[in-house]
């Protein structure tokens, strides 16, 4: 008896367009855009990000909702850019690059600063955030990556436009991928909630090697399968 396969990418993307298809929110989401562009509600969670961080030293409770505030914008950006038919090659760019950026910066500000010389935690974030730029190095080379995302910020209305219904992503999502996402946000969250908690860094240590030994053998069943097709 076959087990049932975990549920595709295109069930979270049908999930999440059935929500910004919400009247009031679709309606909210067109009226920011004009206001204000999606690629720069992008940029502006790099200050938010560090925002969060500054004020964690004060608070952890304020510093927590901050960077759940700030996280809720890369739905919020990407939402915005949808329907006010803002979607750019070099936001499609900005955006990850963004998440991978305060990600990392908040995983290592939790490390210098809560850890208690953990080193399963150290280790975990040390990999995490290699994880991370494995896969955005694959987006493209740094270089270009940092220019096209400056252009996102500071230009967006020069960006080149992607046409309505093109997928210009070059990695193609997958279900480990999304998964490994929302993990990562829920740990940061629990990291920054309850910082110094041992019993909290090492769920987190335990499930990013996990997750890494996940997605490494997702690739190569994938390398697998792709060697094994025959070429034209």
């Amino acid at each position: 008896m076959q087990g049932k396969k975990p549920p595709s990418p295109e069930t979270f993307i049908a999930g999440r367009d059935a929500l910004e298809n919400l009247e009031p929110l679709k309606q909210l989401f067109t009226w920011i855009g004009q206001h204000i562009h999606a690629n720069r509600i992008s940029a502006a969670r790099l200050l938010g990000g560090a925002a969060a961080i500054a004020t964690h030293t004060v608070s952890p409770v304020a510093g927590t909702a901050a960077y759940l505030v700030n996280t809720a914008g890369d739905w919020v950006d990407g939402a915005v850019a949808r329907n006010a038919g803002q979607r750019t090659k070099e936001g499609a760019i900005l955006d990850p690059l963004v998440d991978k950026i305060v990600t990392g910066m908040t995983l290592w500000y939790i490390a210098a600063v809560h850890s208690n010389d953990n080193l399963p935690f150290l280790a975990a974030v040390g990999v995490s955030t290699l994880t991370d730029f494995i896969v955005q190095r694959m987006r493209g080379p740094f270089r270009s990556q940092l220019h096209d995302a400056l252009k996102a910020a500071l230009h967006p209305t020069l960006c080149e436009a992607i046409p309505p219904g093109e997928n210009i992503q070059k990695i193609e999502a997958t279900t480990l991928g999304k998964i490994k996402f929302i993990l990562q946000s829920l740990a940061v969250t629990a990291l920054l909630s309850l910082p110094g908690n041992d019993t909290v860094e090492n769920i987190f240590a335990a499930g990013s090697l996990g997750v890494c030994v996940g997605l490494g053998a997702n690739s190569l069943v994938k390398r697998i399968r792709q060697s094994k097709k025959p070429r034209a």
